[in-house]
């Protein structure tokens, strides 16, 4: 069993990295770099006070994503070990114990996610 979650942590921490994907630079935005070449400009022609702060917005995303993937595999893991309890109450009340730590840790991923939403948008220009 120990395995199995290993395995299903593995997956959704690996597609949760391949979920980050980088766009590609238009030949517009080329041309714009090009002109400004003695200037700072950036690759989407903002300021880079504001690209750091988008920056750290995305990172903090993708890591609270992780978390909640985390969280979720936890509380898959609490459903079956609950359903392959077999009646015995030791192990149900232990199932049911993680599942209600993985839905309060679901919980509070969701809230931090939002309070950092709120302070990026907050504190950019």
């Amino acid at each position: 069993m120990k395995q199995f979650l290993l395995i299903a942590i593995l997956l959704l921490f690996s597609f949760s990295i391949a979920s980050v994907v980088l766009a590609d630079v238009s030949p517009a935005v080329n041309k714009i770099d090009e002109a400004f070449k003695d200037t700072i400009v950036t690759a989407n022609g903002a300021d880079p006070d504001i690209a750091v702060h988008a920056l750290l917005g995305n990172i903090i995303k993708t890591l609270l994503g992780i978390m909640g993937s985390v969280a979720l595999c936890i509380f898959i893991y609490g459903g079956i070990m609950w359903m392959t309890a077999g009646g015995t109450e030791q192990t149900i009340t232990k199932s049911q114990n993680t599942m209600i730590w993985a839905a309060l840790g679901l919980f509070a991923v969701f809230c931090s996610y939002m309070i950092i939403k709120f302070l990026i948008k907050s504190l950019a220009f």
